[in-house]
């Protein structure tokens, strides 16, 4: 979602309208990551209420499910907000970058192969991929055999969503002031 809103609020000339209110423009910046968080949470929680409750899937812990979920939104919500800095007013140029990197990432990052199944270089590429961590979590979650430490999953997502949030804010900002 991140990446749509703020080329399609310059198409339709609404940005200028939110930049003249008396908000900050990190309060549109916040704005536009939290949007990006509760869609991502709602699609989140929509998918494992489907796993679980239709196709039986088992939640070993909860609340890591919960926290990776948190964690995760606001983290690719962040990351969502960078994309939307680039310069066009057309969504469909942001969304077709967006899944340039994020289709690449995806399939490095665990999901479909375990890490620990990766050749030595997958493996460190894969290292540089937010996804991998979430992946790792999730497995955790659902009681299966993950590849990193629990800590470093969470000290290593942190710091991803940490530098996105900053990134996008440098970002948003040169964008609407250049």
């Amino acid at each position: 979602m991140g990446p749509f809103i703020t080329p399609w609020e310059i198409r339709t000339k609404t940005l200028e309208r939110l930049l003249t209110t008396p908000g900050s423009v990190a309060t549109l910046i916040l704005g536009d990551i939290l949007a990006g968080f509760f869609f991502s949470l709602a699609i989140s929680i929509l998918i494992i209420l489907v796993g679980t409750l239709i196709l039986g899937g088992a939640v070993g812990n909860v609340l890591s499910l919960i926290f990776t979920i948190i964690l995760a939104s606001i983290c690719f919500a962040a990351l969502g907000s960078i994309f939307s800095a680039l310069p066009t007013d057309k969504p469909a140029n942001v969304m077709m970058l967006s899944n340039l990197v994020r289709l690449p990432v995806i399939f490095i990052s665990g999901v479909f192969v375990p890490i620990g199944d990766l050749p030595g270089w997958g493996q460190v590429i894969a290292r540089l991929s937010p996804v991998t961590y979430v992946t790792d979590l999730t497995r955790f979650a659902f009681g299966q055999s993950y590849f990193f430490t629990l800590k470093t999953d969470y000290i290593v997502l942190s710091v991803f969503t940490i530098v996105f949030i900053l990134e996008s804010a440098k970002s948003v900002k040169n964008k609407l002031f250049s």
